[in-house]
């Protein structure tokens, strides 16, 4: 909450999710965007930072991602904890103004095998269980065409962890095809 008669001016406050090893920061998110006053009423806020976002910070943070990150990161080991940061910021070192009030955090982190894989059907044709789509995947994902030429195929990030040209999207999407459940990767 910011009360009306003490609203930020010229500064702002937010929240920041670190993902860490040791000290140091592997993957960060942060809004930036309590400004003004909310007068005198509690607002709900969310911050999301999904698995794919933080594997991409982490991958650009290692140097594993082209044109991204800080390439500091070291590869092991893995990220084991996180900080969440209430934060004030101004910018050009004059004072802070007016008054933030944060209450009630909640702080949700899903299973790791909470993988949510798309339909089997990724020609779009409507047929499940096709022949045709296990093609179809496998041409998309050589960089080929969808089959048929005239469909529509889905994205071949098939358990919609963030990455393309995974065998791991391979594996699950074949093990979906096959009855069996969705997984990260086929296992």
């Amino acid at each position: 909450m910011i009360p009306a008669n003490a609203p930020l001016v010229g500064d702002a406050a937010g929240v920041k999710i670190d993902i860490k090893v040791g000290f140091q920061d592997v993957a960060t998110k942060e809004i930036l965007n309590f400004t003004g006053t909310t007068n005198d009423q509690w607002v709900r806020f969310d911050l999301t930072f999904t698995r794919a976002e933080i594997q991409l910070s982490y991958e650009c943070n290692r140097g594993t991602q082209p044109d991204c990150g800080c390439n500091c990161v070291p590869s092991s080991p893995l990220p084991n904890h996180t900080k969440i940061t209430f934060f004030r910021f101004v910018g050009d070192g004059s004072p802070t103004s007016g008054t933030v009030y944060f209450d009630d955090l909640t702080y949700v982190q899903l299973p790791a095998n909470t993988t949510v894989c798309n339909d089997i059907d990724i020609n779009n044709d409507g047929s499940s269980f096709d022949p045709t789509d296990i093609d179809a995947f496998l041409s998309v994902f050589s960089e080929g065409p969808c089959v048929p030429d005239t469909a529509t195929c889905d994205s071949i990030d098939f358990n919609n962890d963030g990455g393309l040209f995974d065998p791991c999207d391979i594996d699950s999407f074949l093990l979906v095809f096959s009855e069996g459940p969705c997984t990260a990767c086929g296992i």
